[in-house]
């Protein structure tokens, strides 16, 4: 049983840290994008 928490602890962390690295990246797009869209305004 303990080895099977701490695969769950694993895959959350794993999770955890692709989303930290995604979050940045899309906000950045979507300043990009409303940059772009302003610019036209």
């Amino acid at each position: 049983m303990p080895e099977r928490a701490h695969d769950i602890d694993a895959l959350l962390a794993d999770n955890f840290y692709s989303l930290k690295k995604l979050l940045p990246v899309s906000y950045f797009t979507i300043y990009k994008q409303y940059q772009t869209l302003f610019a036209r305004l």
